[in-house]
């Protein structure tokens, strides 16, 4: 898993991946969008499914919190039948043990590789479900 950090734009940016063409690449892959506004019609959260050829996969998933990333998950999944597939960043532990308790098994928990660095940059707790298989 290759993580999009400030410091890896330029990388991205030399090989035509910006974040946001991946973004709108995504968007138009999505079997569903959603979005999620707080009281004032601000968007707070938004998550996507895509239909791939073996999976439902789910992500990204972006919210304020646990709560409403589960209830993005229920929704974008809700009434589908088939094999569904989320890879979630490390540190969301609540929400991995509510996705379990609905029935997701844990399968893997790929490496996470950075160079130059000690430490992965400090996130801000919004991202819970990780655009995966990004060119499938």
């Amino acid at each position: 898993m290759l993580i999009a950090t400030n410091e890896g734009i330029p990388m991205y940016e030399n090989r035509g991946l910006e974040r946001e063409n991946l973004l709108i690449h995504r968007i138009k892959q999505a079997k569903e969008a959603l979005v999620v506004r707080d009281s004032n019609g601000t968007i707070i959260g938004f998550g996507l499914s895509i239909l791939g050829p073996v999976n439902l996969i789910l992500g990204p998933i972006v919210a304020p919190d646990d709560y409403i990333a589960a209830l993005l998950i229920d929704k974008l999944c809700n009434h589908y039948v088939g094999k569904l597939r989320i890879d979630i960043p490390s540190g969301n532990d609540r929400l991995m043990a509510h996705l379990e308790k609905c029935g997701f098994i844990k399968v893997n928990q790929p490496p996470i590789m950075i160079k130059n660095s000690k430490q992965l940059p400090l996130r801000n707790s919004t991202l819970y479900g990780i655009a995966a298989q990004i060119f499938g």
